[in-house]
């Protein structure tokens, strides 16, 4: 549970092994780049071909039933790959507007029937057909002399009527303005509908075939990308004719990596820890079980460098408060049942790294399922697991009073962190002021004695009035001022309980949903009972229905109010200020 030592590293060597060394640094993958030269004034465009390459990738990841891969194909050409792709998805495109478009136009002339128009309207003895959809409430009011007409199809609501007439007939003679059905037969669009549905299936099948070979498709577009990232490196780096400098940062592990790069190249490379006015990116490194710990810290911001590394909190404290939330064991069971089910699919890629965490929020809500006593807002359903029930949701002081152990327990848990980020510097004696204040106001809250509560209380005032500004006091206006930033710290007071008093959503969200449970298991009840043969499958559906929605909330609250105590309460009593995460030039991953 701790933040990379960083090194800053400096590689020099014969101007004409640059792109060779930005070649080896990008397979090693451990060094950020600084830039040492300005940015161009205008960045290059995008390649057309590498926005059509991604096009095309993008339309053959979507692609369902894909072909198994092809590893190697030596007389595979990109740019003609790309191009058979790109109009396959214009065609398909195309082909799926036209079949709309029919089956919308057939639908509507298929009440008229497959007729086709007369050539000339002497046919008719010089009549036309007029067309007309006439509410049903309103057929009567149509003419019964005048023009010939016939009613050839009708629906719940409307009737569609042929007028035969040589000239149209007057507006307010027909009770519905009249409609077009164009001059192509029913079967003439029904058979080009055929047509373009076996074409669609044709581009489709092509489609599946192209999928073979996405894999090195995306590996051609992540060779690209990687030139292009060398290419800007180069540009960004100090060199002339003879020499060239490269600047980053690199972790304190990975530097034996790098020196042996720098030892096979015959190149000059100086390593050293950052200087004090220096701020070195921030790479987390928990323990490999907790590694989506450091994801969830880092998706809303890095902690400093020099700070320490909340990763295992994280991980622990949300899968424990995503549990409190849901606070129902079939809940979890469920949840147990769509992780298995993914298990094999969440082992690529990335993903990999979230199967631990959501296998602690499974078991954690399990585990306070059962010791809630919750099965589907319902008792235990055998004895021995009735045993095991340790807490009742509907005691609101017990359960009120765990939210703030826990509330306490977590923001003391975020300034110790702190305190042992800043050990050794006087402001760390801020955080045991602070560590004070939280252990005289549970003195009070449990009613110890007098005398501990006041002793804490006097040393944390003391302690934040004194050491929560790290200047030195070299004169009276140091210490006026040094004073007054105490003074501003102890407005905090009201902020940490206030923070501790957040911890309560735990016990309503959990509350809340506990009690929908029961009242979709009441609303089920009564229905079986009111309703006599057809109550089975009603309550049935309401439970479906019921459980769903309230999973789907718990979900939701567990996730957002999980993440919010663990980025706000609890991340602004863990660090101070903001690093930047370390971004290591290195090679483009390719999409799976």
């Amino acid at each position: 549970m701790s933040i990379a030592p960083m090194r800053r590293v400096v590689l020099a060597g014969p101007a004409d092994a640059l792109a060779d060394t930005l070649a080896a640094l990008q397979a090693l993958g451990t060094v950020e780049l600084d830039p040492l030269a300005p940015a161009p004034a205008e960045p290059a465009p995008a390649a057309p071909a590498g926005d059509a390459a991604r096009r095309a990738l993008r339309h053959l990841l979507r692609t369902p039933g894909r072909r198994r891969q092809r590893t190697s194909d030596p007389g595979f050409d990109v740019s003609a790959f790309v191009a058979d792709v790109v109009a396959n998805a214009r065609a398909i495109r195309r082909l799926e507007e036209r079949r709309e478009a029919l089956a919308a136009r057939i639908a509507d002339v298929a009440h008229w029937g497959d007729f086709a128009f007369p050539d000339s309207p002497e046919v008719l003895g010089g009549n036309r057909l007029w067309f007309y959809i006439v509410p049903n409430r309103r057929m009567a009011e149509m003419p019964r002399e005048g023009f010939a007409w016939r009613c050839v199809s009708r629906t719940a609501t409307m009737s569609y009527v042929v007028v035969v007439s040589p000239e149209e007939p007057d507006p307010s003679l027909v009770p519905a303005p009249r409609v077009h059905v164009g001059s192509r037969r029913l079967a003439d669009l029904v058979r080009e509908l055929e047509t373009v549905e076996a074409d669609l299936d044709e581009a489709r099948l092509a489609r599946q075939a192209f999928t073979a070979r996405i894999g090195l498709l995306a590996r051609s577009l992540a060779e690209a990308a990687d030139a292009d990232a060398r290419a800007d490196a180069a540009r960004r780096a100090l060199a002339d004719a003879h020499v060239f400098v490269l600047v980053g940062w690199t972790a304190a592990a990975d530097l034996p990596a790098l020196e042996a790069l720098a030892d096979a190249r015959g190149l000059a490379l100086l390593a050293r820890p950052p200087l004090e006015d220096e701020v070195p990116p921030t790479r987390l490194d928990p323990p490999p079980p907790f590694a989506a710990g450091a994801d969830l810290v880092t998706f809303y911001q890095a902690p400093p460098s020099r700070g320490w590394d909340p990763s295992v909190p994280v991980f622990l404290s949300f899968a424990l408060f995503f549990a409190i939330i849901v606070s129902d064991a079939g809940y979890a069971l469920v949840l147990g049942a769509v992780l298995a089910f993914a298990w094999r699919r969440l082992g690529r890629g990335r993903a990999r790294r979230f199967r631990p965490l959501l296998l602690a929020v499974v078991g954690l809500s399990l585990a306070w399922g059962v010791a809630a006593g919750s099965w589907f807002g319902l008792p235990p359903p055998a004895p021995w697991l009735a045993r095991l029930q340790l807490l009742e949701l509907t005691d609101f002081r017990a359960m009120l009073g765990l939210s703030l152990w826990i509330g306490i327990g977590h923001l003391g848990l975020a300034i110790a962190g702190r305190f042992w980020s800043l050990r050794g510097r006087p402001e760390a004696l801020a955080q045991v002021g602070w560590l004070l204040l939280l252990a005289g106001a549970v003195a009070l809250w449990q009613e110890a004695p007098a005398a501990v509560s006041l002793v804490s209380l006097a040393a944390a005032t003391l302690l934040l009035l004194l050491h929560s500004d790290p200047r030195r006091v070299r004169s009276v206006a140091d210490l006026l001022r040094r004073l007054g930033a105490g003074l501003a710290a102890l407005s905090g007071v009201s902020r940490l309980f206030a923070d501790v008093l957040s911890y309560l959503r735990l016990f309503a969200l959990g509350l809340a949903s506990a009690s929908l449970a029961l009242a979709f298991n009441g609303l089920a009840a009564d229905l079986r009972a009111a309703i006599p043969g057809f109550g089975l499958l009603a309550a049935s559906l309401v439970l479906l229905a019921g459980h769903g929605l309230n999973l789907a909330l718990a979900i939701v609250g567990g996730t957002v109010h999980g993440l919010r105590l663990n980025y706000i309460e609890f991340g602004s009593w863990a660090e101070a200020g903001e690093g930047r995460p370390f971004r290591p030039f290195a090679r483009h991953g390719v999409p799976s």
